[in-house]
């Protein structure tokens, strides 16, 4: 399993109205603010993709995993187990809408949410895992964002997630 790392920074409460598309190398397509700085995978370590960033508020990854036979919701109980995070969405919560996958020109979606909080960190942090497979290729967006700012990020990132793409 290959997997591959994209980084935005969202400091916006809404998609700015200049937008320019993104991740089209990693066989996505996302769009975004068209202030953000944009750093390309050769001047990164692999296997970032590339990485966009503004104010750092909250932060959007995108993995990318080719050849992987695993459905979304086995690939997110994997990364669950790896990382030792239990996700907090009910389990009929969890299977993304057909209308979100047939958007995003996927074969299957699955949704996980996460509350993180250890001793090393000054705050709780709520991260939202939106996984969608498009035959072997596999692609989650992680949310991470303060848990106490969730009413002021998550229509972003929801926003953000509407544009979410394969391009393959």
């Amino acid at each position: 399993m290959k997997i591959a790392l994209l980084t935005f920074v969202l400091p916006f409460l809404t998609l700015a109205a200049e937008t320019k598309k993104a991740g089209t190398a990693c066989g996505i397509e996302v769009m975004v603010p068209g202030n953000w700085t944009v750093t390309e995978a050769a001047q990164l370590k692999a296997p970032v993709c590339f990485e966009m960033t503004a104010l750092q508020e909250v932060s959007v990854a995108v993995l990318k995993s080719s050849e992987s036979k695993l459905s979304c919701a086995d690939f997110l109980k994997n990364m669950d187990e790896s990382r030792k995070k239990k996700n907090v969405l009910a389990s009929d919560k969890q299977k993304m809408s057909e209308a979100q996958v047939k958007n995003a020109k996927a074969d299957q979606g699955a949704l996980g949410e996460y509350e993180i909080q250890e001793a090393k960190m000054k705050f709780a942090v709520k991260q939202k895992s939106y996984c969608l497979k498009n035959g072997n290729e596999t692609r989650v967006l992680l949310a991470t964002f303060q848990k106490n700012k969730g009413a002021q990020y998550e229509p972003l990132i929801s926003e953000i997630f509407t544009t979410f793409k394969f391009t393959k």
